[in-house]
């Protein structure tokens, strides 16, 4: 924020209406809520335009992210569960000296899938993915933890929250809280369930075959 606060005043603003668009409506895909700017502000939205628009900008989404995560975790924390974290980062965050966050020092992937597997649950706050899946939710998943994470649509086709993993609204953070103490006793059967269908459908494997079916089939067409 401070590199947007240092830009030209028009690109300062544009910056400052596509991170406030994306904290106002955070169910919002970061490229609608571009789109919506420039067109207010009467800016062409045609591709070569956007693309460059949405290149210059890109950094705020995972700003916006951050920003999430951080109240994601106070919800958590204020409602009494102690949450381990992993990087020095973390000593920076607004929530850095609450006596419930556990700092541990940075560990590498490879020891993440360990510490994954030691879990219970693990919480993840997508870097502004409304559709996607990612490597981390998926290492959640197939270690045997439960995944606590914001929704996409990709996950709520894919996985019944409160069956196979915990979904929230990023804008009711409220709900957290609830939404974890309403399901604890049936956290082992979560994640072994979600453990099945990860294994079954979410592998590096399973995604190069689906990636050669597509090859094949435009061969084929």
């Amino acid at each position: 924020m401070d590199e947007v606060a240092a830009l030209p005043k028009e690109m300062r603003e544009l910056s400052e209406a596509f991170f406030k668009g994306m904290i106002d409506h955070p169910h919002r895909p970061a490229s609608e809520v571009l789109r919506d700017v420039l067109i207010k502000e009467g800016i062409s939205t045609d591709d070569s335009t956007y693309i460059q628009f949405f290149l210059d900008v890109k950094p705020l989404m995972l700003t916006a992210a951050c920003y999430y995560r951080e109240k994601v975790l106070k919800s958590i924390l204020d409602a009494g569960y102690k949450v381990d974290v992993f990087s020095e980062s973390w000593k920076t965050s607004e929530v850095a000296d609450h006596e419930n966050l556990i700092i541990h020092p940075e560990v590498s992937p490879k020891e993440g899938i360990k510490i994954y597997a030691q879990s219970k649950i693990s919480l993840n706050v997508m870097t502004w993915h409304k559709a996607g899946f990612t490597e981390r939710t998926a290492s959640i998943l197939l270690s045997g933890a439960v995944l606590l994470s914001d929704r996409t649509t990709y996950l709520e086709k894919n996985f019944e929250s409160g069956r196979d993993a915990l979904l929230f609204d990023l804008s009711r953070l409220e709900e957290i809280p609830s939404l974890i103490e309403s399901n604890r006793r049936s956290f082992p059967y979560m994640a072994a369930r979600a453990r099945v269908r990860a294994f079954e459908f979410h592998t590096w494997k399973t995604r190069a075959q689906q990636i050669m079916d597509l090859v094949h089939a435009l061969e084929v067409s």
